[in-house]
């Protein structure tokens, strides 16, 4: 994932959750970056019970990237790059353990994460 998707995206998470603060010109390449984020967050969340995902931010990332609710389901627009992640990111933690899932979920999405800082948060 590209920092300076991480920093806009970051940048929009830390404030008040307009989508009017930033130009709407969104990539495709961002778009997917972010269902690879999405994915990842929501596959922790599964698996680590002590990390949950911040609905509210998630909601809003989502709406910035103008992802309507039938876009990851089956026949949606980005069904296939979503199943695609999900198969992926599963087995990349398949068998480490809850508690190594757990660390990678902080090291990306909590409170100083690396990819999306704030996006998980204890439970």
């Amino acid at each position: 994932m590209s920092r300076v998707f991480c920093a806009v995206l970051c940048a929009f998470l830390c404030f008040d959750g307009s989508a009017s603060a930033f130009a709407r010109t969104v990539t495709e390449k961002q778009k997917l970056n972010f269902i690879e984020a999405y994915v990842a967050a929501m596959t922790f969340e599964d698996v680590c019970k002590s990390w949950r995902l911040d609905l509210a931010k998630a909601a809003l990332a989502r709406a910035y990237f103008s992802f309507g609710d039938d876009d990851f389901a089956p026949g949606g627009r980005y069904h296939e790059p979503f199943l695609e992640n999900t198969v992926h990111f599963k087995s990349k933690i398949a068998g480490i353990g809850e508690d190594m899932t757990c660390d990678m979920a902080e090291m990306m999405f909590g409170p100083s994460g690396n990819i999306i800082p704030g996006w998980m948060k204890r439970r």
